[in-house]
This record gives structure tokens, sequence and C-alpha cells, in this order.
């Protein structure tokens, strides 16, 4: 199954008005960076048992570590629970920059050092939002 119709598929699986929420970010996100890398993490361990909430993930970065290895993952990434959804904004390197810039200004969410995480879209400024995505798109330009 391609990751496209596993996205359509996780989305298709929500309940609303979760399911249309989930939606409109998507489609946010993705109009933030067009044509970006779009992944899809189902949650579950090799052995088939579930070890997270499923995640969309958008864009690439590769992560350096100390002992020399590289990891790719992704800059955004969307994931909702039975009782909220949360945007993840992965690779920042100041861990106070979301709530510092956006905390305050985003409405009613819970904003950590990656991430910002509501129960609704309609308790949250979307463009607030928009502009937290762009800063995670933009600590990681394509091609550096």
């Amino acid at each position: 199954m391609s990751i496209a119709d596993q996205i359509e598929a996780y989305l298709r699986s929500l309940p609303e008005p979760q399911q249309s929420e989930m939606r409109h970010l998507h489609m946010l996100i993705y109009f933030v960076q067009p044509g970006c890398r779009l992944w899809f993490d189902d949650g579950l361990h090799t052995d088939g048992n579930v070890v997270a909430d499923p995640v969309i993930g958008y864009g690439s970065y590769i992560v350096r570590y100390v002992n020399g290895v590289d990891e790719e993952r992704f800059q955004i990434g969307l994931t909702a629970s039975e009782a909220d959804i949360t945007v993840l904004v992965m690779g920042l390197d100041d861990t106070l920059y979301l709530r510092h810039f956006f905390g305050d200004a985003i409405g009613e969410a819970y904003v950590t050092s990656h991430s910002i995480r509501f129960n609704s879209i309609r308790e949250i400024d979307l463009g607030v939002l928009q502009a937290a995505v762009l800063a995670g798109f933009d600590a990681h330009p394509p091609n550096q």
C-alpha cells in the first residue's frame, strides 16, 4: 500500500469531527511545504504490538548522532489520540522556541519543546499554527 493510501486509511479510521479536522490540518501542512516527502508510521512494533499513535510525517532532515550515525526523520508530524490532536515540530535546535514564539498566541493548546497539542482546531489560531509549521520546515531547508 502506498504512503498516500496508508494516510487516507488512517484518516478514514478516525471518528468525526476529528477526521475532518485532521484532513484540514493535513492540507494546511502540505500547503506550507508542497511536494515535501510524506511519511506514515502506523505505530506498530515489528511484532505487531501497538507502541504509539499513528503519525503522518512531512518533509525530511538528517539527525547526526554523536556516535557518527545519521538518521533521516520527518520535520513535521501530525497525529491524533482519543483525546487530542498533536502537531510535532521536529529538528528545532532551541527547545524553548515553540513556547516562546507561539505558546501565548496559538490559543488553547499545550505547547512543549517539539509539540503543539490541542483538543480541536476551533480552539487554536490556525495562522499561528501555520507559522509554527513553517518555522519547523525552515529549521532544516531541503538539501542541507
